[in-house]
């Protein structure tokens, strides 16, 4: 009889029937696994791939699944949970094939053909439903059914977005695997929003360069929404529900009628901005503008209303004729600031009105969360002040407790006092107050005008400094980091890699790194690495993701050079020559001064 498949170590593939053509997987993905974000590939690894048996099932890994599943034409898999009373127990966790397939709950069983995903099985959980459904799907008869993606080309895409009130596209490249990895969730999306009047279309980004530059696509997949041909970028989880549940929420409205003055006020938030449109009728073009705003800003903690009473509503706040008002939160305004700041202009743009509203909209002095950190808080310098959660002090700005990493990194952490102060330069330099016992206004000015004179050093997060260092490549930490690489002498050229310890993709790139820095490594061109999520970067080392590598020059320090090209061998050592060309010598560009012992 044939063999099961199943799976153990972190993630669980168990096989429930011998599926003729086809075999089912069961995957058991833990309470802690992290949705794809859209960039998690599984690689073929290299290696024993004996499968082991275990009650009559084959027993399958994260190192062994490809290999496995890729031999068979259709592979049916059950991804689950020990946690799950509808799944098979027995299981621990392996996060990495969760990404893969972008699971989003338990059971979900999915149909593999020739190793790619193809659909989630959402019939009959019987053995006699999944048997019919793997003959169906083997026959050589079958069909797909028809989609309800919109295939559209660079003749037709302008017209078609123009024309919607709301749609989702997606720029996509035929040989990209992660847009292999999206498909079958978007379709899946496509064919339940098509109920709701949501068209979803898709664009191939490479045949179609001018539309795919137009809109900067700089990578495969990339989705946008737009509103009648204006764009937006999608915020939202790349699985299907995710695609449902965001696109519904777009097509709601982004801000709320008020048809009487006391229906206003009770709407105006406390706590958050509230952004307040007073216009003649919905057909003003400045009405036009102000939604598109809404709706670009929608996801930030703003409160967007509306009204079309102008003599009434509009009156009692202060305009007569058609305006936008950014309404502070009344709980943090003190007596050095204006509660709100009023555009009058109806010809501005909804960038101008963008704009305006950003330029205005933060008190003085806010209240920090880690939702709102990102929209009202990136500004720098900015000076926080963190307190206990019981609200005692007139002047709050974070909870010590919601960010409680942020006082380990400048070791406040255990500091003993109710008030932390830290400083957050616009470089990303942070300095902290001394504690104090007993902290009130003079100690904060003190504070103040001390980092404004220059009189305070820097505090990083920074692993230990270790006490040798060994092999080819060099571990910096951010204490480290001005010592071995900003104030050495200027004959020695640096390359520089940021890591993340859980990253799959510095993994490999990291066995190419240290080939490399064996090779070409001297005493005029010094191979190091730092590792991102527990070390602060030094101003001027901007970073959008892992890994991340920079050249610095033996002269221009304070200039690094980033490295864009492929993560080859080949490419990594051409743009390693090409920069270190004035201080080595050809031998030492090549690596051939090197003597193997």
């Amino acid at each position: 009889m044939e063999k099961y498949l199943t799976g153990v170590s972190l993630l669980m593939l168990m096989a429930i029937l011998p599926l003729e053509a086809g075999q089912e997987i069961k995957v058991d993905l833990g309470k802690n696994f992290v949705l794809n974000d859209g960039d998690v590939e599984i690689v073929d690894v290299d290696g024993n791939y004996d499968v082991q048996e275990e009650d009559n099932v084959l027993v399958l890994t994260a190192q062994n699944f490809k290999h496995v599943v890729h031999k068979h034409d259709f592979v049916l898999v059950e991804f689950y949970a020990p946690w799950c009373t509808h799944c098979k127990v027995d299981a621990t966790i392996e996060t990495i094939l969760a990404k893969e397939y972008m699971i989003t709950g338990f059971p979900t069983v999915i149909l593999f053909h020739k190793g790619q995903k193809v659909e989630e099985y959402n019939g009959d959980r019987s053995a006699e439903g999944i048997v019919n459904y793997m003959k169906m799907r083997t026959s050589p008869d079958w069909k797909p059914p028809p989609t309800s993606v919109i295939e559209l080309n660079g003749e037709n895409f302008t017209q078609f977005m123009e024309s919607k009130p709301l749609v989702m596209v997606l720029f996509y490249a035929e040989y990209c695997k992660h847009c292999v990895q999206i498909k079958p969730e978007y379709i899946k999306a496509a064919s339940v929003l098509k109920e709701y009047g949501i068209p979803l279309t898709q664009i191939d980004g490479v045949n179609n360069k001018e539309i795919a530059d137009e809109f900067k696509v700089s990578g495969w997949p990339t989705l946008y929404t737009f509103r009648y041909g204006r764009a937006f970028q999608y915020k939202g989880t790349r699985d299907a529900n995710g695609i449902i549940t965001y696109m519904k929420d777009q097509q709601k409205s982004p801000s709320d009628l008020c048809k009487t003055m006391q229906e206003m006020e009770n709407r105006i938030d406390r706590y958050h901005p509230t952004i307040i449109g007073v216009f003649s009728s919905k057909k003003s073009p400045f009405y036009n503008e102000f939604l598109a705003v809404a709706n670009y800003l929608r996801e930030e903690p703003l409160k967007f209303i509306h009204t079309f009473d102008k003599s009434t509503i509009g009156k009692n706040l202060g305009v007569e004729d058609e305006a936008v008002i950014v309404r502070k939160p009344t709980v943090f305004l003190s007596d050095y600031e204006k509660s709100e700041a009023i555009l009058t202009d109806a010809t501005k743009t909804g960038d101008d009105i963008a704009e305006f509203i950003r330029k205005t909209y933060r008190p003085l002095v806010g209240q920090r969360t880690k939702k709102n950190q990102v929209y009202f808080y990136s500004v720098r310098p900015l000076v926080v002040i963190y307190y206990d959660a019981n609200f005692d002090h007139q002047f709050t700005v974070a909870n010590e407790d919601e960010f409680e990493q942020e006082l380990q990194a400048v070791k406040l952490d255990d500091s003993g006092v109710d008030v932390n102060v830290v400083w957050y330069d616009k470089n990303r330099i942070k300095y902290k107050m001394d504690p104090v016992d007993d902290f009130d206004g003079s100690d904060l000015r003190k504070f103040v005008n001390q980092v404004q004179d220059g009189l305070l050093k820097p505090v990083w997060k920074s692993q230990p400094i270790p006490a040798k260092q060994e092999g080819p490549v060099a571990n910096l930490v951010a204490n480290s980091f001005s010592s071995e690489v900003l104030t050495t002498p200027g004959d020695r050229d640096v390359v520089f890699y940021i890591y993340a310890p859980w990253c799959g993709h510095c993994k490999k790139f990291d066995a190419i790194y240290k080939k490399l820095a064996k090779e070409l490594g001297n005493d005029r061109l010094w191979f190091a690495k730092m590792d991102g999520t527990a070390n602060d970067l030094p101003p001027g080392f901007d970073i959008k993701g892992y890994p991340t590598v920079f050249f610095i020059a033996a002269y221009k320090k304070h200039e690094p050079k980033l490295y864009e090209g492929d993560r080859s061998t080949s490419h990594f050592r051409e743009f390693i020559k090409k920069e270190s060309t004035i201080f080595l010598t050809d031998e030492e560009r090549e690596g051939k001064n090197k003597v193997e012992l």
